[in-house]
């Protein structure tokens, strides 16, 4: 696995995506390829205006080993499988279905009585946060889907 000295946002602009942890300096995505990608991408888009973006990411070159990117930039060849990965990762990433809330929790009891009466409120109610990720996608009139990413209750 990393080291807590890997997990630092400087090691992550240097190589944004390898196939193994230590894996060799071919097999590593460099953060000036992200960049040099994404400005492509942006390029396409404003050139051809009055296309939905799903049409243009389609219209990248995921044939082409370095994506289009000039070899210097790219630094490296990415095999069949890679832009595959990539083009299907990416194109999530970039879909209108990565919606995500932060949810606060704050319950208290309407009335007290019994064994709580000597209580205050505070020590009654709970407290907690969630983080939810909803896809906004129609579901032909079903609800959409919804999950609970990370939940926390605090005493």
């Amino acid at each position: 696995g990393f080291a807590d000295s890997d997990l630092k946002a400087e090691n992550f602009q240097e190589y944004a995506f390898s196939e193994l942890p230590g894996a060799t300096s071919d097999r590593q995505l460099k953060w000036k390829f992200l960049e040099e990608f994404a400005r492509n991408f942006q390029d396409d888009l404003k050139t051809n205006k009055n296309k939905a973006w799903e049409d243009v990411w389609d219209m990248q070159d995921w044939n082409d080993e370095n994506l289009g990117v000039a070899n210097e930039e790219a630094g490296m060849t990415l095999h069949s499988i890679d832009r595959k990965y990539l083009y299907g990762y990416w194109r999530d990433s970039f879909a209108n279905r990565q919606q995500l809330f932060l949810v606060f929790v704050r319950a208290e009891p309407m009335m007290m009585g019994g064994g709580v009466a000597g209580q205050t409120p505070p020590a009654l109610g709970a407290r907690a946060v969630a983080l939810v990720w909803r896809d906004p996608t129609d579901q032909d009139g079903q609800p959409h889907r919804m999950r609970i990413l990370f939940y926390r209750q605090f005493e």
